[in-house]
């Protein structure tokens, strides 16, 4: 079992990197690109840390912001001046787009965290209710999984854009959130659909080739979630891959 102090290091780590190494730990758009990209939001932060250090004594505090160790402070230091001196205003911005691992660490820190990560988990599974294919989707497809990773908001955000196949309709409607399991490959997932339809090809596939099914073998490392259309593109069926409008292959 993780201490507390284990959390506190995973969160800062990945929340409050920019006022330390600079190193991005968290996959795709995270706390780290967040506060990067606003330079009011980076002053803030610094401000917050170098605030705090002074008033725990902290051996750093007269070295440079890049060489502060946020997670060397104590308990109080930590729920006093730093989650409450962050208007809430500006904690959902970075919890909104940190990853699932992140959003694991800060649930454990503190109270503060913990409600603001679930209020905005709470947000995003209400906007992508009905169009997600989720953990309990994939029970009742005889695929037992573990850990359900956060939807991220970018994804679901995304729902109320216009479709640029299709303008008249929002990629809402004409898309869905699927979570792609651990270890999943087109060969495992062709046996989880053999296994519900009988009937079904060998592959449990009607068309596909032997290569494909190979060269896409090998089973990713995490559970993610991805946007994919609910059919095929309107007059892409028996075209070649890339073929535009006008008939001319892309390819």
């Amino acid at each position: 079992m993780k201490s507390w102090w284990s959390y506190v290091k995973q969160f800062f780590r990945s929340l409050f990197t920019c006022c330390t190494t600079g190193t991005n730990y968290s996959y795709g758009l995270d706390a780290y690109s967040i506060i990067s990209a606003d330079q009011d939001l980076q002053k803030r932060v610094n401000s917050l840390l170098i605030s705090t250090l002074e008033a725990t004594k902290g051996k750093n505090r007269s070295k440079a912001v890049t060489k502060i160790s946020p997670w060397r402070l104590t308990t109080t230091a930590i729920e006093s001046l730093i989650f409450d001196g962050l208007v809430p205003d500006v904690f959902p911005r970075i919890f909104s787009n940190l990853d699932f691992r992140a959003l694991q660490a800060s649930c454990c820190v503190s109270k503060t965290c913990h409600k603001l990560a679930s209020d905005q988990n709470e947000q995003t599974r209400q906007k992508a209710e009905g169009i997600a294919f989720g953990k309990a989707e994939w029970k009742a497809m005889g695929l037992n999984m573990g850990d359900e990773p956060l939807i991220p908001s970018s994804l679901v955000n995304g729902l109320e854009w216009r479709d640029p196949v299709d303008p008249t309709q929002t990629v809402g409607d004409t898309h869905m959130l699927v979570l792609v399991p651990a270890g999943l490959t087109l060969k495992s997932l062709g046996v989880l659909v053999k296994s519900r339809f009988p009937g079904s090809e060998a592959t449990g596939y009607r068309y596909i080739q032997d290569r494909i099914l190979n060269q896409l073998s090998t089973p990713n490392e995490r559970s993610y979630w991805v946007l994919m259309k609910k059919d095929v593109i309107p007059g892409s069926k028996r075209k070649l891959w890339g073929t535009g409008r006008d008939g001319r292959n892309l390819c």
